[in-house]
């Protein structure tokens, strides 16, 4: 039918490549979330997050504190959280300072990373175009693009609503991170 564009047939064409890093800069991501961080990965044990994540091997495999690779950040493993002194931040949400856990606490960037690089054909929640090729099953590690997780927003309280905010200053500096550390695109 006229309607039907044939999408799945495009994973015999491309289905992402490890080669490409894609920065997402948004509320966070959950890098350890099962389909974008692998089987191994959890809340519980952030450390076991391999997949689709971007890990910046240095800093994962260095001394603690210290900017192994001299980027200027310490401790970037996954990315980081440029959110610091953020007004109205929602109950729970993690306002304090710039960190190396860019951990999405509201959940649009993690959606939004799923969507770029979720983990293909392993059984679990959703698929993405470029999330590489497993073997049906959640496996540890995976062959699709990598994301770099890069918070730069947060939820805020306006009038007792929860609302979402993004400061220009945070998004500069997720920007220039993404573009000196390797990410081929930003999204």
């Amino acid at each position: 039918s006229g309607a039907d564009i044939g999408a799945p047939a495009g994973w015999d064409l491309q289905t992402g490549s490890p080669a490409i890093t894609v920065a997402v800069l948004d509320s966070g991501v959950r890098y350890y979330h099962k389909d974008l961080g692998g089987a191994a990965a959890s809340p519980s044990n952030p450390g076991a997050t391999a997949g689709n994540i971007w890990i910046n091997v240095a800093e994962r495999d260095g001394i603690p504190g210290v900017d192994d690779d001299g980027n200027g950040y310490v401790d970037d493993w996954v990315g980081y959280d440029f959110v610091t002194g953020a007004t109205q931040c929602w109950t729970g949400e993690d306002c304090d300072g710039i960190d190396n856990d860019p951990r999405d606490f509201d959940g649009h960037g993690t959606h939004c990373a799923g969507i770029v690089a979720a983990i293909s054909n392993n059984g679990y929640a959703v698929a993405s175009p470029a999330g590489g090729w497993g073997n049906g099953t959640l496996q540890s590690t995976a062959d699709g693009v990598r994301i770099m997780s890069l918070r730069m927003g947060w939820s805020g309280n306006y009038f007792g609503q929860k609302v979402g905010y993004v400061r220009m200053d945070y998004a500069a500096s997720a920007f220039y991170y993404a573009a000196v550390n390797g990410a081929r695109i930003a999204s």
